[in-house]
């Protein structure tokens, strides 16, 4: 669902024309939603719709007709978007996805959103960087498990572990460990996963081209890290070493891509 929220009549006239419905605090938005913000109200109703989304994975993005990013976005963490230049993306813009994972940093196990924008258009997949080749493999699981390529044009980015609508550059790239979460949010934007997995889950695990998926030897013990962000779901391949399992933590074995859409968590 995509709704906004304007006091400004150009762009409550841009978002009905690209179908996108108005924002009212009855309404309940749910992960995947998008809220198109405008700029003139931003900075005075942002505290009280945090309190009401209650939903992380929802994104805000912030709308403009001005030319230059207004003041009253300026330190905002948001995206924006700049009307007319950018009236096209209200309509090619579906949803927003979410799934977690984690990867080594410096000094420590830091826990990944992975971000996929998915709009109407000739079935394509862009990634940061040089991330071609983990994309291919990912992609090669996937059809080679018989299961669905989404039919739309996707963005991916990796972003430390979401929080409603923030979306600040992850300073490393993730490495193999984090093939299971791209592979769930793809099918997820197939309809192949379901949105409370990806809500619930963080997923760990390498994806091979025959969609097998295994474990990253190299990676530290991850546990702790995962119940200690309240997670309570983990989706990694059968085999990792899993001992001791915190309380709390359920662990789910995956052994191939197909087993993804069977969560449930």
């Amino acid at each position: 669902m995509k709704v906004g929220l304007t006091d400004q009549p150009r762009l409550r006239d841009a978002f009905r024309e690209a179908g996108i419905g108005p924002w009212h605090e009855d309404l309940q938005l749910t992960a995947g939603d998008i809220l198109f913000l405008g700029t003139d109200i931003a900075p005075r109703i942002l505290g009280h719709i945090r309190g009401l989304l209650l939903v992380p994975d929802v994104d805000i993005i912030l709308v403009t007709d001005a030319a230059r990013r207004p003041a009253e976005a300026a330190g905002l963490p948001y995206p924006l978007l700049r009307l007319p230049t950018d009236r096209a993306e209200l309509t090619r813009l579906r949803t927003v996805l979410h799934a977690t994972t984690l990867t080594p940093t410096t000094d420590q196990l830091t826990l990944i959103t992975a971000r996929l924008e998915v709009r109407h258009g000739d079935p394509a997949l862009i990634t940061p960087g040089r991330e071609w080749a983990r994309r291919d493999l990912v992609r090669a699981g996937i059809l080679n498990a018989g299961l669905p390529w989404p039919d739309a044009a996707m963005t991916l980015t990796w972003q430390p572990l979401r929080t409603t609508g923030h979306r600040s550059p992850l300073p490393v790239t993730p490495g193999a460990e984090a093939d299971l979460a791209l592979a769930a949010v793809l099918l997820a934007a197939a309809d192949g996963v379901s949105q409370a997995a990806l809500q619930r889950v963080v997923f760990v695990g390498r994806v091979a081209p025959d969609g097998q998926v295994h474990p990253v030897p190299t990676l530290p013990p991850f546990l702790p890290t995962v119940r200690e962000a309240g997670f309570r779901h983990l989706a990694t391949p059968a085999g990792t070493s899993l001992v001791p399992v915190p309380a709390g933590l359920t662990v789910y074995p995956v052994t191939r891509l197909q087993d993804l859409t069977s969560l449930d968590p």
